[in-house]
This record gives C-alpha cells, structure tokens and sequence, in this order.
C-alpha cells in the first residue's frame, strides 16, 4: 500500500528562510536565490543555475515532485524530455512491480501473493534487488522490519479497501467500521504468526532472470480457510522510486537538486543556492515535529537520502489508542513509544526500512537506541513519547545526543 501523506521534511535551499516543502509554488520562489555574483559547489560555477519544478501523483498513492537546478532554457528541455521518456517510465515500472495492487500478470509483488505457498514465482529485477534489501533488513532487525505483514495491515484497516469511501465487509474478518471495532484475536495471532515465514522466502537468478520462492509453511489456517503469505513493500517502496529517480537524474548528468516521493522518501543531491557557514552545495534538511508542526531537527546534507516514519501519519484513534499503518512484531500497530524517527544515508529505501525498524523496536532495554548506534553510514533521529515525558534521541557522526524535548513534561 502507497498512502497520500503531508510532507514530513522542510527544505531549506539556502540561509535565508526559503522553505521547500515539496510545493512547485515554494520552488517558483527560490528561483533567484542563486543569481548574482559568482558562487561555486564542488568546482562548478552555479550562479546562474535556476530551479525547475516536476511532478506527478500517477503512482504510488502520492506525489512524485522533482526539483533540479539547470543552467538555461536547452537544459530545462533536456530535463523535461529525460522526464516523460525514461522517469515517468520507471516510476510507472517500479510502482507495478512492487505494489502489492497491481494485476498478478504484470506485477511481480502481486504475482507472488496470488502464488500457492510452495510455488516458485518469476519476479522482475526491481522486486528482485528490493526483496534482496529486505531480507537483510529483516534478519538484521530480528523481524522489526517485515515487508510480509500485508494480511495484518488489511486486518486493521489500512489497505487500498478502505481508503475510498466505499468499503463493504468481503473478509471472513471484516468488521462494520475496522476503524471502530478492533479485530478479533485469533486472526491477530494467526497473521503475526504468517508474517514470520517472511524468513523462509527464497530467492535466487538464473539465467539473467529472477525468482522467489513461496515458503511450503506460508500459510495459516483461521476458522476453516488458509490465509497464505503476501507481501506489502510500502515501507521501502518510495524510497526504491526516490533511488531509482536520483539515478537517473545523475546519469543524464543533473547533479543538482533533489527528489521527494510522498514527502517521506527524499534525495537529496546537491543544492546550488547559496548557502553560507561552510554548508556550500548542501541542503538544510528540517524534520517536521509531530505535534507543533514546526521542526525538531536540522541536518545538513548531500547526495544523501532521507526518510521518516511514525505513528502521526495513516492512523486512527480509538478509545484512546492510536492505530498506525506500521505492524509490530506482534501482529498490532506498534506502540512502542516512538512517536516518529528519521534516518539519513547513501539509499532512501535503506532508510525507509531502518525508520520502520525503529519505530517497531522502541526504546524499551534500549533496543531502538542500539540499533541506530550499529548503522554504517547512516545517521537517525527519533522522537519517543511514553505518556509522561518526551524525549528526542539523536545519532549522528557516531555519538547518542540528547536534546529537544529532553525531560520536557506535559
């Protein structure tokens, strides 16, 4: 499932206060911000360099919006044609690859969770290096990562069903109102319980082509029907489109810009407007606070991507609970404390996965805490709320900060 989703990030293009939030009218804005005298990022004269905005909202569930900096109007054409004829293409490619809602003859998610459990599933190259990604993430987070938890995130409510309006009860588990009335145990259980045969999926290549292989055990049976394994890649699918854009940006030789797919999945290249006290060429990246709607965190950066989950986006409240789109390991909405985290690094779909990941683990015996001490190359900050305090953890450059909403009582 891809989900609509308010930005979670604010892009600072250069000192002065020129917000990004992934809007083509915040863009339009900062179109002077690198005129004038000269100014120079990594060799590369680019004070003459304009922002160009594009965008689109045909995949994924939300927006795809793309901000570069060229050097004049033979550019712009050059971006704008490597858009219709190879991004747009590749975004439409990776989204019927991975969505979990695509037609099983030409979706490879989808033709993986229509297979019988023991059944051998020929799958593209996009599902292939994403599956790949998560099942190292999934081993290296003791299943806190679990890219299978499709029929659980269905059981509470928060698949493609139940997002337009016109849901009607299909499922033997289906209640009136899922968002009113809470799931009944046994299907918790028997889905949590499903979700890890994740660990026994195989994959493998042969001959240039790719395959996944159903576990023999992928199944559960619940009040006399088998409900078999299937795959939900909504928690790294945006950050694989954010990649695969950024790529192919490079490639054509835009090095200057950045990408945002949903407002959650970003990568940032490199910033051609001014930037001052020593931040040339980076971006002054600003992760949205979850209750003022202001930011907690600034992180300066380039060629680097970003991501945030957390439990104040896709969620309901329910006798004074929340339930988010993100399952822990016991089959629920994770309640761990975590009330949002963001990481930053070399791949956006890495860091999709790790926000996740953290999100699930919590910080109870510290477990989201050592987890984000152990990621190579890859910075993370969360906030964590347990109904008394709140807290702000940082992990940047190798050291634990405190800071923010550290003791902060409310």
């Amino acid at each position: 499932m891809y989900s609509r989703a308010h930005s979670a990030i604010i892009i600072r293009m250069r000192a002065k206060r020129i917000l990004k939030a992934a809007a083509a009218a915040a863009i339009t804005a900062a179109i002077v911000c690198a005129a004038g005298c000269s100014y120079i990022v990594d060799g590369i004269d680019v004070s003459g360099y304009a922002p160009v905005a594009l965008s689109t909202y045909e995949y994924f569930g939300c927006e795809t919006y793309v901000a570069v900096y060229t050097d004049g109007a033979s550019e712009r054409e050059r971006l704008e044609t490597l858009w219709r004829e190879e991004i747009l293409p590749e975004l439409e490619a990776v989204d019927r690859s991975l969505s979990a809602y695509s037609d099983p003859s030409d979706g490879s998610v989808a033709r993986f969770n229509a297979a019988a459990p023991g059944e051998t599933v020929e799958i593209d190259g996009y599902a292939y290096d994403t599956l790949v990604m998560c099942t190292k993430v999934y081993a290296d987070t003791n299943g806190a990562f679990n890219p299978a938890t499709a029929r659980s995130l269905d059981l509470w409510g928060f698949t493609d069903r139940f997002l337009n309006g016109s849901y009607t009860p299909t499922e033997d588990y289906d209640r009136e109102d899922p968002h009113t009335q809470l799931p009944d145990d046994e299907y918790v259980t028997a889905f949590a319980r499903l979700a890890e045969s994740f660990a026994d999926v195989e994959l493998y290549e042969k001959d240039g082509r790719y395959y996944a292989v159903k576990p023999a055990d992928g199944s559960v049976p619940v009040n006399g029907k088998e409900y078999s394994l299937s795959l939900e890649l909504g928690g790294i699918g945006k950050g694989v489109a954010a990649d695969a854009v950024a790529a192919a940006l490079e490639r054509a030789g835009f090095h200057f810009g950045y990408v945002s797919v949903g407002g959650s999945s970003l990568v940032m290249l490199r910033n051609a407007a001014r930037m001052t006290d020593g931040h040339n060429g980076q971006f002054d990246v600003s992760v949205v606070d979850p209750y003022s709607g202001g930011h907690y965190y600034r992180y300066y950066c380039s060629g680097t991507g970003v991501s945030t989950s957390g439990n104040y986006r896709n969620y309901y409240d329910y006798e004074g609970v929340r339930y988010s789109h993100i399952i822990g390991t016991d089959g629920v909405p994770y309640d761990t404390g975590i009330v949002a985290a963001s990481v930053f690094g070399r791949s956006a779909a890495l860091c999709d996965a790790y926000t996740t990941a953290l999100c699930v683990l919590g910080t109870e015996d510290g477990a989201a805490v050592a987890f984000a001490q152990k990621l190579d190359g890859y910075d993370a900050v969360f906030v964590y709320d347990d109904g008394k305090s709140r807290y702000v953890y940082t992990e940047v450059d190798g050291e634990l900060i405190g800071s923010g909403y550290t003791e902060v009582e409310f």
